[in-house]
């Protein structure tokens, strides 16, 4: 992400007041999402099974928490990556993948193959 802006404003003294005003802009934005869909996984809970309501509590963000949030609300709940993934690393049964999942997962890489084996010469720029 990169931006500038340039702003050059210059008043003149005379009987009616006038001012000369210059402004630019440049903006380059890029976004890579080439492994956006690889990570997702359903939370099972301490009891097994994704279909009953489990509380995220434990994962809960400890940090930032009853500070003011956008639209006059405070103290949302909000998931800690840290947590999860600590949880995870501490019981992996809590967390799996379904089928749909793993459907969408193998889709994205066989797609992701299709687009390199289409354009080997750009292979070497997405890897960096």
């Amino acid at each position: 992400v990169e931006t500038a802006y340039l702003k050059l404003k210059r008043d003149f003294a005379t009987r009616i007041p006038v001012s000369l005003e210059l402004g630019s802009n440049y903006k380059r934005e890029k976004r890579d999402r080439k492994r956006m869909d690889l990570n997702t996984w359903t939370y099972l809970g301490p009891d097994g099974n994704a279909n009953t309501p489990d509380s995220p509590a434990p994962f809960g963000m400890r940090n930032y928490v009853n500070q003011p949030e956008f639209f006059g609300l405070s103290s949302l709940p909000f998931v800690s990556l840290y947590r999860a993934w600590d949880g995870a690393a501490a019981n992996p049964n809590l967390w799996t993948k379904t089928p749909a999942q793993v459907v969408a997962e193998e889709q994205f890489r066989l797609q992701a193959g299709f687009v390199l084996y289409q354009f080997p010469e750009d292979a070497g720029r997405r890897a960096a």
